[in-house]
């Protein structure tokens, strides 16, 4: 069954490993939080690093490294590391300031990048609230954004989906094809 889930993910997430993506496209979000905000989605001050089955020491390790830049650039470190039931590793981070938040998202996908784990990396998740929660999501395969709002386990709710994108069309590179738009029915934040 693990397997039928990882070649499901492959299919969502793409074969080509970072073929289209490019870490400068996390700060695309930075900007579109004012449009989400001035139509009321607030960011929640959580954002995550999904990554695939990577040796967890060897993640931790980098992770660690990443926070001890952000200690010495005076931002925050990842505030967690969670693993998932379907075993993809997660860094968690918490900060009120939004663009904060965005950079420290950066600092670990760049650092992975670096330290050539890059092909290891899934999904940036930013969370906001508007009458429940909703996301966006960077699929790191694809190189695109996508909204992603559970109603209930296993259920989105695509009108919401659907008025996200019109929200931020043109200020983020959009993912054009439905069945590439993963649903993380697991995020820790």
């Amino acid at each position: 069954m693990l397997d039928r889930l990882r070649r499901m993910l492959g299919i969502a997430f793409g074969e080509g490993v970072l073929e289209n993506a490019d870490p400068d496209d996390l700060f695309d979000i930075a900007t579109g939080y004012v449009t989400l905000g001035a139509n009321g989605y607030q960011p929640t001050g959580e954002a995550a690093v999904c990554v695939g089955t990577v040796d967890t020491t060897t993640f931790k390790n980098v992770l660690r490294d990443v926070d001890a830049l952000l200690d010495l650039e005076g931002t925050s470190p990842a505030n967690r590391i969670e693993t998932d039931d379907s075993g993809y590793t997660w860094a968690v981070f918490e900060d009120a300031d939004f663009e904060g938040l965005v950079t420290e998202v950066y600092t670990v996908v760049d650092t992975l990048l670096e330290q050539g784990v890059g092909d290891y990396l899934l999904a940036a998740v930013f969370a906001f609230e508007h009458d429940g929660q909703a996301y966006w999501i960077y699929n790191f395969k694809r190189g695109q954004w996508y909204p992603f709002v559970p109603q209930r386990r296993y259920t989105r709710d695509t009108e919401t989906e659907s008025e996200l994108r019109d929200l931020l069309e043109g200020e983020l590179e959009l993912e054009q094809e439905a069945d590439r738009e993963y649903p993380f029915w697991e995020l820790p934040i």
